[in-house]
């Protein structure tokens, strides 16, 4: 190997991740670099990256030489199981068009070939992708910096051709979980009925093109005890078991966020039945306990920047207030409001979005009815009440619960707080409060906003008046 080569080499060690690919000390030299571009390739979702491999003979760099030098192929590179690829047809694409512009080089170039390539390659990255390749996205405009009207694509992962049936498992092609999911996720159908759903079915963002949940914190009860049980910082696909503090029962706790858009959002299109049921955002498959409530605290979703396309992790994410960020690359401001977020087994949100759920809120109804007495339903769920309608053996009469900012859990009272939270005590009552009726999280005030209940009213006006009548006749 001559010098010169030996030097292109260390350089290309220096700006790109290398890897030898060929066997160590035999010619001709196999190795491939990954190129993670620095701008903006305008592609949603963003692309970890592409590696480019190489080929090269003992001759080179003499560019006389036909073949000294090759490029072989253009890989998907993907730093997590869930990064975005290209299917393989696309791929081949880009390496007909990035091979021209690669002989163009080494024809004109009697050194450092590779790195006059590379550096084109980062430059026309979003041609090179798009050259051949129109059909696998879609294309909109949006105003980008400085006010000037920017075109971006986006992949359409429905229209990937299947390239053969040994191939269906391997993962080539993305998860729905870049998918706007207005429907029921296919997948839904196969799990277990009695797991849970996070669904979103109002909230809003702006400057963001996908966000999902990254960390997970919620309070969980034990099927055998009924004791809270704390369960936080919860990551995708991670399993995780924890004894509950009081009867020490092995608890097992699965998450799976499902991707949204603001597409996830958006009322247009949907029927009654899906607006009611929502859009599913978080899976929880939860052994030897039930969802109860979420703790803000600990809350992390990721948020794709819709100016240039690079995730954020957005923290402690709140829910019925707007939570704020600016990008980390083009400082942009990012904002996600999500104004309510239900939980429903797998079973009950099937059952909404078939159209079954009126069968099932009469057999709800009539069983309540009849058996007024029944043991109140477990955790906090939108439209439904609080158990015993959010009183407390200390406050038997007020009809609420308050969300506390030390621990971010919700207690019917500030001494059931003292007595069960291990946070840092707070001298500062909830800022927020829960109904006791429709279970709807609002700020503090005597009367819902949303039912128009009376939350602190001892006693009403009727059975006052049969009350003083009473005591009159006795």
């Amino acid at each position: 190997m001559s010098q010169k080569a030996k030097e292109e080499l260390i350089e290309l060690k220096n700006k790109y991740k290398f890897k030898i690919r060929s066997e160590k000390g035999k010619w001709p030299l196999e190795f491939s670099l990954v190129l993670i571009p620095e701008n903006d390739i305008k592609i949603d979702p963003t692309l970890d990256g592409i590696i480019f491999v190489f080929e090269m003979s003992e001759q080179y760099p003499n560019h006389t030489i036909e073949g000294c030098c090759k490029l072989k192929s253009i890989e998907n590179y993907s730093s997590t199981e869930k990064s975005p690829k290209l299917a393989f047809i696309m791929l081949e694409n880009m390496m007909k068009f990035a091979n021209k512009q690669f002989h163009k080089i080494f024809h004109a170039s009697a050194v450092e070939v590779i790195l006059k390539f590379m550096k084109w390659a980062e430059n026309n990255i979003t041609t090179i992708i798009l050259t051949g390749n129109t059909e696998y996205f879609t294309n909109y405009l949006v105003e980008g910096m400085h006010g000037i009207s920017e075109r971006r694509y986006q992949i359409d992962f429905s229209k990937y051709p299947k390239e053969s049936d040994e191939d269906d498992n391997d993962d080539e092609i993305p998860d729905l979980d870049f998918y706007s999911l207005i429907y029921a996720p296919p997948e839904l159908l196969e799990s277990n009925s009695s797991d849970y759903l996070l669904l979103i079915n109002q909230g809003e963002v702006k400057n963001c093109s996908i966000f999902e949940m990254k960390q997970l914190s919620f309070l969980a009860k034990c099927d055998r005890c009924s004791n809270d049980c704390e369960i936080r910082n919860v990551k995708p696909g991670e399993s995780i078991e924890k004894n509950c503090p009081k009867c020490a029962k092995t608890l097992n706790i699965t998450m799976k966020p499902f991707g949204m858009t603001s597409e996830s959002l958006s009322t247009e299109g949907k029927k009654g039945n899906e607006l009611q049921a929502g859009t599913p955002f978080v899976y929880l498959e939860l052994m030897n306990c039930t969802f109860f409530d979420l703790i803000p605290m600990g809350n992390i979703i990721q948020v794709l920047c819709f100016n240039c396309s690079r995730a954020n992790d957005l923290k402690n994410l709140k829910i019925k207030s707007v939570n704020e960020m600016n990008c980390t690359h083009c400082h942009e401001l990012i904002t996600v409001q999500i104004n309510q977020l239900q939980k429903r087994t797998v079973g009950e949100y099937l059952a909404m979005v078939t159209h079954n759920s009126g069968n099932k809120h009469d057999e709800n109804k009539s069983s309540s009815s009849t058996n007024k007495k029944k043991k109140p339903l477990k955790g906090i769920s939108v439209g439904a009440p609080l158990p015993f309608f959010g009183t407390c053996e200390h406050y038997k009469n007020s009809k609420r619960w308050f969300r506390f900012d030390c621990c971010g859990r919700a207690y019917p009272c500030d001494i059931c707080h003292e007595l069960e939270c291990t946070a840092p005590s707070s001298d500062i009552m909830g800022r927020k409060m829960i109904c006791g009726y429709c279970s709807r999280e609002q700020g503090l005030a005597q009367t819902c906003h949303f039912c128009q209940k009376n939350l602190i009213k001892k006693i009403s006006e009727k059975t006052g008046r049969s009350a003083a009548k009473t005591k009159q006749h006795k």
